[in-house]
């Protein structure tokens, strides 16, 4: 199958940027701070620049190298809340690109007409976007640098989703997948996203085995990854891992589907059973609208599904006991 010219993708990228500007200019010069916002602003009073020290000594503990290694770089214009607003901006900028791209590259690589495709790339690129977990995530400055995992996870999940993916190209891959889990655990699973939307693509033309096969290859990469991530916390900072997993299995699936699944589908700020069982109804009935209407969305669905579900098996081997946590 012949692949669309990348260039092709520079009229959505040109109208989503500045309507995502728009949408967000409000929200992201305002002057505020979320959560340990605050408790951030006073610690990088006097910080010293290539220094791995105070937060960034934190996040290097918890096996997050690469946060720890661009913290001081990130962070070193911050003297007042003010100034969050330039933290907030580099979030977005992050979450946008990453965003933009993945569904320029699955639009190049379906058979979606050109013009139609533009079109799904602004307004599904825009929906993405606007959804509260992600103002939430983008507002919260503290998680700039974590968000670095976002676009090296979907990246490596791309460079999988190769036809003809040669030794060095799957040595790069791994580099990819590694770097996301040494930066974020749990966003070093969305690679198995763009592999899962490649191989689920009918115009990829990849039987059911292929398929298959390169799912659970990525997947082994990704746990690959964490394995080797939680080998060097182990190393680096052994008492960080003394109150992850020790939760019985009971308590880690009521926190799974109790808290961290609602939390995640959920359209609304503020989270009740009632905005989920909204969330819920509004989704099925798209689901079923774009099923009715291109049962290939099916696949896109399964897709997602297997995607969240990767990474709630993170969430299950790092959760934590109640009586830890109140400590």
């Amino acid at each position: 199958m012949k692949h669309r010219d990348w260039r092709e993708s520079a009229i959505p990228f040109a109208l989503s940027i500045p309507t995502c500007t728009i949408l967000y200019i409000g929200v992201l010069n305002r002057t505020f701070a979320v959560l340990d916002d605050y408790r951030m602003v006073s610690a990088v009073q006097g910080m010293r620049m290539f220094r791995i020290e105070g937060h960034a000594s934190t996040e290097l503990a918890t096996g997050r190298l690469i946060p720890a290694l661009f913290f001081d770089i990130v962070w070193y214009r911050v003297k007042e809340i003010s100034d969050l607003s330039y933290i907030r901006w580099i979030s977005l900028a992050i979450v946008l690109f990453t965003v933009l791209g993945l569904m320029a590259w699955f639009f190049r690589i379906s058979k979606t007409s050109l013009g139609i495709s533009r079109i799904l790339v602004v307004a599904a690129s825009l929906f993405m976007v606007s959804l509260p977990s992600i103002i939430a995530t983008i507002t919260w400055a503290q998680k700039v640098t974590q968000l670095l995992a976002f676009p090296l996870a979907i990246s490596g999940g791309i460079v999988y989703a190769k036809e003809d993916l040669s030794w060095t190209w799957r040595i790069v891959g791994f580099a990819l997948i590694t770097s996301a889990s040494f930066t974020y655990q749990q966003f070093g699973m969305l690679a198995v996203f763009p592999v899962a939307l490649w191989a689920l693509t009918p115009s990829t033309g990849l039987s059911a085995a292929a398929a298959l096969t390169r799912i659970i290859e990525v997947s082994v990469v990704c746990f690959t990854s964490l394995l080797l991530n939680v080998a060097f916390v182990r190393i680096y900072a052994p008492d960080v891992l003394g109150g992850v997993g020790i939760g019985s299995a009971g308590n880690r699936l009521s926190a799974l589907f109790g808290s961290y699944l609602p939390k995640s589908a959920n359209l609304f700020v503020t989270k009740s059973a009632t905005s989920l069982l909204i969330t819920v109804s509004v989704l099925g009935a798209l689901v079923c609208l774009a099923i009715n209407f291109n049962r290939e969305s099916a696949r896109i669905l399964l897709a997602s599904l297997l995607s969240v579900g990767m990474s709630s098996l993170v969430t299950l081997g790092g959760a934590r006991s109640e009586e830890h946590t109140s400590e």
